[in-house]
């Protein structure tokens, strides 16, 4: 997949209706649930879109994005000196993260993007080391299968097959939650979102 298609799943414009109320529920969560000038980090941080609309709403709190994309994190240095807004984004695995790495009052993953994390526990676990308080928010049952044709399809990924999961020549498996799934996360609270599952873990 081409990284520029990456971009797309930020772009609220391109995403279907559920899909584009899920990203403003999201922000809008954090922004509220967020205290004054905690420390965040968005595991999976694309090329800095999110960072960049919570940093304008607000400022205060100081943020930190990691992608494992080289090209993307160099796209969100350069969005965020454009937008005027101050964050730090690393190139980093989640699930081998660079050592020493500071903790933070919070650390995010949003947008399903631990579906495309193949060994998810184990990046759930380096969340729960990093943070002192993690929410993970990702896509369940309400996802179905036509919303899912077409939200690949308006951010331009060619979807070959779904078997319970989501898979693609370009990009691999995605995976889907269902609540139980959720639950194995050992959450100390669920939140439903219009497409699925917000965790505090």
């Amino acid at each position: 997949m081409d990284k520029e298609t990456y971009s797309n799943f930020d772009e609220l414009d391109f995403l279907p209706v559920l899909n584009r109320e899920n990203y403003i529920f999201e922000t809008d969560f954090l922004v509220r649930k967020i205290p004054e000038k905690s420390s965040l980090l968005q595991i999976g941080s694309m090329e800095g879109q999110r960072a960049v609309r919570l940093m304008q709403v607000r400022p205060d709190i100081k943020m930190t994005g990691m992608e494992i994309e080289a090209q993307l994190v160099e796209k969100a240095r350069d969005k965020v000196r454009a937008e005027g807004v101050s964050a730090d984004f690393i190139q980093a695995d989640i699930t081998e993260p660079p050592q020493p790495l500071p903790g933070f009052d919070y650390v995010i993953c949003l947008n399903n993007t631990l579906g495309f994390i193949p060994e998810y526990n184990k990046a759930i676990q380096e969340m729960r080391r990093i943070g002192d308080n993690v929410y993970i928010s990702v896509f369940g049952e309400l996802f179905s299968d036509d919303l899912a044709r077409e939200y690949f399809d308006r951010v331009g990924i060619s979807l070959d097959r779904i078997d319970g999961d989501y898979l693609f020549t370009s990009i691999g498996r995605l995976r889907r939650f269902r609540e139980e799934d959720v639950l194995n996360f050992r959450p100390k609270e669920i939140i439903s979102t219009p497409l699925g599952y917000l965790a505090s873990i």
